[in-house]
């Protein structure tokens, strides 16, 4: 294993680019968000650069240079006015992915109308799109990682029966290891969902949270008190440590990337100063 950090997280920090936040992070990969209008950040200022489905590795490529991208991020929504371009968007991401040698690309479970619609509903729709996407792009070497994100995606059950239903190597999960305890799972049950979803992981986003000692092991609401309690990475009360013990066990050899959310609540220099700890927390418990 090996530490990255999301683009969007530089950013927030207020670092003037990639290139300049990795630097003083002293990392070499990060994660990079494939915007819908076919865009990602470049690399020395926070512009975008444009491109086609076509000449999108070409562009990548030219942009990034020898700046390593770890993986793709996508904001997709499989419960659109237009799903069919949703999923050809998934797999022009893919195709680009591929080119480019990026092993994983984030697949984001929220989809409009999650906390109303039936169970089997949600999930049929999910199995549907990820199946057209990796049928469109069969023989890639490219895995899509499904993250425990909001309502539906923290739901064991759901990104259990979408795997399994699914049925297919490339398939996994993108292991947040906040998002569970984010979701109200009482701390004990946190690691064993962790667990369960290890042997299916693909990437992560590595994240945390400090609730008082009295809710820790309780079952909360979900989102209860986050803006509050969000804290860097290693202030909180996930052990990532035995995280890392988890994804070692299961056989994860990809990045641990950093999306610190508590950066909000600090002036420029705090931002800056909690992912270098961030970052150096990590590295040590990997050594």
């Amino acid at each position: 294993m090996f530490i990255s950090v999301r683009d969007d997280v530089l950013r927030l920090a207020g670092y003037g680019s990639i290139a300049e936040g990795l630097k003083d992070l002293n990392l070499d990969i990060v994660e990079v968000e494939f915007f819908r209008d076919y865009t990602v950040w470049d690399t020395t200022g926070w512009k975008r650069v444009a491109f086609t489905a076509a000449d999108a590795a070409q562009k990548i490529r030219q942009a990034y240079g020898k700046t390593g991208i770890c993986a793709f991020l996508l904001h997709n929504n499989f419960n659109c006015a237009e799903p069919q371009k949703e999923i050809q968007w998934v797999v022009d991401v893919i195709k680009a992915a591929d080119a480019l040698k990026i092993p994983a690309i984030r697949i984001d479970a929220i989809t409009k109308g999650e906390r109303e619609e039936p169970f089997d509903v949600r999930v049929s729709r999910f199995v549907d799109s990820m199946r057209q996407a990796l049928a469109a792009t069969a023989g890639s070497a490219v895995s899509l990682g499904i993250e425990n994100h909001g309502v539906q995606g923290n739901d064991p059950a759901f990104l259990e029966q979408v795997i399994a239903r699914v049925g297919d190597r490339r398939l996994g999960v993108n292991m947040d290891t906040g998002n569970f305890y984010w979701n109200g799972f009482p701390l004990d049950e946190v690691y064993a969902i962790l667990r369960r979803v290890a042997p299916h992981t693909k990437h992560t986003h590595v994240k945390n949270i400090r609730y008082p000692e009295e809710t820790r092991r309780q079952k909360r609401a979900s989102g209860w008190e986050y803006g509050k309690y969000v804290s860097p990475i290693y202030e909180g009360d996930i052990d990532h440590r035995q995280v890392i013990a988890i994804l070692s066990k299961a056989g994860y050899k990809g990045p641990l990337t950093i999306e610190d959310e508590c950066l909000g609540r600090l002036d420029a220099n705090g931002k800056k100063d909690v992912l270098r700890k961030d970052a150096a927390y990590l590295k040590s418990l990997l050594a």
